[in-house]
């Protein structure tokens, strides 16, 4: 038995029937840690950080498909509540209406879905991810390398904790892109190409996140196979073509422009980045204790990672088992896709991202969703020279830090479950048909309300499911703007501006106090309902 052989035999990808088994098994202790770490956040409101901000946006965004009908005002996401002007529709149009469609579709009745079937999808397709991804390395490496990866991506918070997490960017559209590379990898083996491009096509429904990896693929095809460089090139149209068809949807839907998804794009841009450079500093420390949270000590594996890209050794690894369909082509002289190919398809996605996006990534820590499986296969591959005790020993560490950093995540002190208390709150108070007016950010499209891209509270909206219009904090705003506007509204919800621990607008506070005496919805910090006139 040769040296490498021997290498192969150990990792159990040589047929050992050991390494089956405990890869196996593997795979099925990261299914089962999956599944019981994500329940911690099954039930409850939407209130922990971006999991209930975008959730309750996500959400809300289902209701209204469930309510309206999916291809309502042409599938927009739609952020109205209640009564809604289809002319002028609040429209949260960055991205493709893959999630906001999907959970609705799930859901039942006009009801939308509530939080548990958000959060159940979400859960799914995390779990259904990690099998692809196990599928993949398998296939690739060995089955005990996959266990390994695994178990080892699975123990990280951004999967345990941000596996239920319902946003575009988020566990659909990674599976799906996992999907693509799965589907990829069977094309090399001979397979058929139409699951790759039902894959793309589905990811790229549910956000732009999705082409990066029909992107990939297409790149790694045009650097390994010179023969198949048109075929390539015809991926790489494709795929721009996706991009086109669904800039050309957002576009078309009311209130919205290309300028204005410009504008949401260049917010997250290097430009947003070099016009902040006094807060950079700053704001580059906090990000990287957010995303060592969810990812501990990302930055070293990250090096590894790059590290085996471009390692001959590890461009060699193949699989070499008697069922592998990589076996024959090696024959031929066809490298196959191998670890180092496989690497470099789960990494470029995210790595791409952050490039493009450096801005909006020091905002959103979870920007990072895709980058777990790329460091699992690397501690995968890294571990694959030591004994199994060491190996064991390894698992063991990234087990207790992945579940102690999950406890620094999910820590009480970061939910703020003011705006759902007082979503609830005013859905008591005001009626159905009630229009509200307030003085936080509540809509980042609409032509009318003079505010930016934020949508600052969406759990006041899915809660109160109220028509709310909101960036109202003066008195000169009120008379001028708000009631010319809206002679119709009733009520003005009174919120501490810049966030639920800032102050409050003392003259707009007394002008609202003479309609009417206020209800107070919320003791610390205070939260006011003002009757508007009669």
């Amino acid at each position: 038995m040769t040296a490498s052989t021997g290498h192969r035999a150990r990792d159990g990808s040589a047929g050992s029937e050991t390494g089956r088994r405990v890869g196996a098994v593997l795979v099925g202790l990261a299914l089962l840690l999956a599944a019981a770490s994500l329940s911690r956040t099954l039930d409850g409101p939407w209130q922990r950080s971006w999991l209930g901000h975008n959730g309750a946006r996500y959400a809300h965004i289902a209701r209204n498909h469930a309510r309206h009908g999916l291809l309502h005002l042409r599938g927009a996401p739609l952020l109205d509540a209640g009564r809604h002007d289809p002319a002028r529709p609040d429209v949260y149009a960055h991205h493709p209406p893959g999630l906001g469609m999907a959970l609705a579709l799930v859901s039942s009745g006009d009801a939308g879905p509530d939080e548990r079937t958000c959060r159940l999808f979400a859960i799914a397709s995390t779990l259904l991810g990690l099998l692809l991804f196990a599928s993949l390395v398998g296939a690739v490496a060995g089955p005990l390398t996959a266990g390994v990866a695994t178990l080892v991506t699975a123990s990280m918070p951004m999967v345990s904790v941000y596996g239920a997490h319902v946003d575009v960017q988020g566990p659909p559209v990674l599976c799906l892109s996992l999907a693509v590379v799965w589907s990829y990898r069977r094309w090399l083996a001979g397979g058929a190409l139409w699951p790759f491009v039902l894959a793309a096509v589905g990811a790229s429904s549910f956000d732009w996140y999705g082409l990066y990896a029909p992107a990939a693929c297409a790149l790694h095809l045009f650097a390994t196979r010179p023969a198949r460089r048109r075929t390539a090139w015809l991926w790489a149209l494709g795929t721009g073509v996706l991009f086109a068809a669904w800039l050309g949807w957002l576009v078309s839907l009311p209130t919205m422009s290309f300028g204005r998804l410009l504008g949401a794009a260049g917010v997250r841009g290097v430009g947003a980045l070099l016009a902040s450079e006094a807060s950079v500093t700053a704001g580059v420390a906090t990000w990287l204790g957010e995303t060592t949270d969810l990812m501990p000590a990302w930055p070293v594996l990250l090096l590894l990672a790059l590290s085996l890209m471009l390692s001959r050794r590890t461009a060699e690894m193949h699989r070499v088992g008697p069922a592998s369909p990589e076996l024959g082509s090696r024959e031929r002289g066809d490298p196959g896709l191998g670890v180092r190919g496989l690497l470099a398809l789960l990494m470029l996605p995210p790595v791409v991202h952050g490039l493009i996006f450096p801005a909006g990534m020091l905002v959103h820590d979870y920007w990072l969703f895709g980058l777990p499986c790329g460091l699992g296969l690397a501690v995968a591959v890294g571990l694959r020279p030591l004994r199994p005790f060491l190996t064991a020993l390894a698992l063991v560490v990234f087990l207790v830090a992945g579940e102690s950093a999950a406890g620094q995540v999910l820590d009480p002190a970061r939910s703020d479950a003011i705006p759902a208390a007082v979503g609830a709150a005013l859905a008591r108070e005001t009626g159905p048909e009630d229009v509200v007016l307030t003085n936080y950010d509540v809509n980042p499209i609409h032509p009318e309300v003079p505010a930016g891209y934020v949508l600052k509270y969406p759990e006041v909206t899915y809660y109160s499911d109220r028509l709310v219009r909101g960036s109202i904090d003066s008195v000169s705003a009120l008379d001028e703007v708000a009631l010319v506007r809206y002679p119709a509204a009733r009520w003005f919800l009174l919120m501490p501006p810049g966030g639920p621990r800032a102050g409050d607008h003392p003259q707009l506070r007394a002008a609202l106090e003479r309609s009417g005496a206020p209800r107070q919805l919320s003791g610390e910090p205070e939260v006011w309902l003002y009757r508007l006139g009669q």
